[in-house]
């Protein structure tokens, strides 16, 4: 083996050789090339000497020029000490950034929460093996009643009991200030918790912290012994305070009294009892009631709707009467009344006899956003509900088909205003101008030129180019007509006025005195015009005179 590894080491001694590299004006001498070792290799050394990417190096001073990528160095004849060439341009050496980068791992958590979005809530803190109370507390609070109620509380009952509810009044408002950049640290309701539940202040052995508890338990003792006996649902300005130990039912109900724990989560149930021995009594109802539906799991259980199921139906041991000592009994429970809150606790620990301790069962299970429990109720319940979700389906249906009847009336406006008016079976819409424009209310039906023409800025212009086109034409003041040769000139001006809208006959005969009209045009045209006018309903009133009609 001594001999191999020698034979190994000078067979690398004898392959590597030391070369030098010129780049340029740089020279790099003693670089090692191991003559065994791929191109690519030597290349790399290359990268990490002058920051020439591989693929713009050129290595030259061998036999055949440039060494290609797939060449053999003995081949090339490489030699200790021989001078290779390289060329190629350098890659610019990044430069390092203006601010110094922070990465959210190395920062604090106070400042990630800052960064991402204060609109987060405020958390509690841990204060040693309390994370059950946490969270039965996070997931409480959240709940608009029962926030209302703890802000309503006057203050009736024991000390203790008003201590523990103003200190759960004073967490509330403190959660609610706060965001996730600033934690809550519950000292005072967690003490006053302990005093009230001193199930709860048990101690590790050796006095080291209190002992960790279970969520379900924390949250059960809040809505029963916290919720159900010291509070009820506000009514307008009254204070939430319960009044009596023993409150009335709640309507339509059996088991659930009028306070706050059974009016948010309280389930009432039909449970129907069936005794599988014989010589049993025969199968009865009775209403119960809880506060939460349990889920039992077992290797069969994937799904949180099929174990609500299954929970519902189950074998028991109780005491018969007609028997005279414990029987086996089949239960089934029909749900008779939903809270507007239904809690769900899956049930994961279970004693195990083979080591006679508690273990808890990790199997994972799935749940829907919307839980359907329809077909878990008893039918006068399932009527309830279908009888409702035919008016909510009637309402959105309603509301959809209002949507769409405004809309296609929406859209039959907007096509019917830009149909053209030929198109919608009518005549065409003549320009309305208004007096804004100055053009007097008889004239808007006008033609074009002639509207233009009858505007007061209009007349001074006709007149002014008629004697200009006159040839020499001159107007007698006081009266007198317009004298000149011909109607050449109104035919221009109204042709400079409007080139691209041909004038109709008529209104070339009124300014021109008829088809070339040499001599009689100038005397035949006020009488022509005056025809135009009555003929168009835009007779002057008062009979007009000369001088009018020498502006015209």
């Amino acid at each position: 083996v001594s001999r191999s590894a020698a034979a190994l080491q000078y067979n690398i001694y004898m392959s590597t050789i030391n070369v030098t590299v010129k780049w340029g004006k740089k020279k790099f001498e003693a670089v090692e090339l191991d003559k065994s070792a791929p191109v690519d290799l030597f290349k790399a050394q290359l990268f990490a000497l002058t920051n020439v990417p591989v693929e713009r190096q050129k290595i030259m001073g061998v036999k055949g020029g440039t060494v290609k990528d797939g060449a053999d160095w003995e081949a090339l004849g490489v030699k200790q000490g021989q001078v290779l060439m390289l060329m190629g341009s350098a890659e610019a050496v990044p430069e390092a950034p203006a601010e110094k980068t922070i990465f959210v791992e190395d920062m604090p958590a106070v400042d990630v929460a800052a960064l991402t979005a204060s609109k987060n809530p405020g958390g509690l803190t841990n204060l040693g093996n309390t994370c059950y109370l946490n969270s039965s507390l996070q997931v409480m609070i959240r709940i608009p009643e029962v926030s209302l109620a703890l802000q309503k509380y006057a203050g009736t009952g024991g000390e203790s009991e008003k201590a523990l509810l103003f200190a759960m009044r004073e967490l509330v408002g403190e959660l609610e200030r706060s965001n996730a950049t600033q934690e809550v640290r519950p000292f005072k309701f967690v003490s006053v918790f302990r005093q009230n539940f001193p199930m709860f202040a048990q101690q590790a052995e050796g006095g080291r912290g209190f002992v960790q508890q279970d969520a379900q338990e924390c949250w059960s003792t809040l809505v029963t012994n916290v919720l159900a006996q010291r509070l009820k649902l506000p009514d307008g300005g009254a204070p939430s305070d319960l009044d009596n130990a023993s409150p009335p039912l709640l309507p339509h109900q059996q088991e659930l009294r009028d306070n706050l724990g059974d009016a948010l989560f309280g389930v009432e149930k039909v449970t129907r009892y069936a005794c599988a021995e014989a010589g049993g009594e025969e199968p009865y109802e009775k209403r119960e009631k809880d506060t939460v539906l349990k889920c039992h799991i077992n290797e069969k259980t994937a799904h949180l709707y099929t174990a609500v199921e299954a929970s519902l139906s189950e074998s028991i041991e109780k005491h018969s009467a007609a028997l005279g000592r414990e029987a086996l009994f089949d239960k089934t429970e029909q749900i008779a009344r939903l809270p507007p809150y239904l809690a769900v606790n899956f049930v994961r620990f279970q004693y195990r006899k083979d080591t006679e301790k508690r273990a808890k069962i990790l199997r994972p299970i799935s749940f829907p956003d919307v839980l359907d429990v329809r077909n878990l109720c008893t039918k006068e319940l399932q009527a309830n509900i279908a009888s409702h979700n035919n008016r909510l389906e009637e309402a959105r249906d309603k509301a959809a088909a209002d949507k769409a009847a405004a809309d296609k009336a929406a859209a039959d406006k907007a096509a019917a205003a830009a149909a053209p008016a030929e198109a919608r079976g009518g005549r065409p819409e003549r320009v309305r101008l208004g007096r804004r424009e100055g053009v007097p209310h008889r004239h808007r039906a006008l033609h074009p030129v002639l509207r233009r023409v009858c505007q007061p800025e209009g007349r001074r212009r006709w007149a002014a180019a008629h004697l200009r086109d006159q040839g020499g034409g001159r107007r007698v003041g006081g009266g007198g007509a317009v004298r000149g040769a011909g109607g050449a000139g109104p035919r221009r001006l109204l042709r400079r006025q409007a080139p691209h809208r041909p004038l109709d006959e008529a209104v070339r005969r009124a300014d021109c005195g008829g088809e070339g009209g040499e001599g009689g045009g100038a005397a035949a045209a006020p009488a022509a015009r005056r025809r135009l006018r009555r003929r168009r309903g835009l007779q002057d009133g008062g009979g007009g005179s000369r001088e009018a009609d020498a502006r015209l």
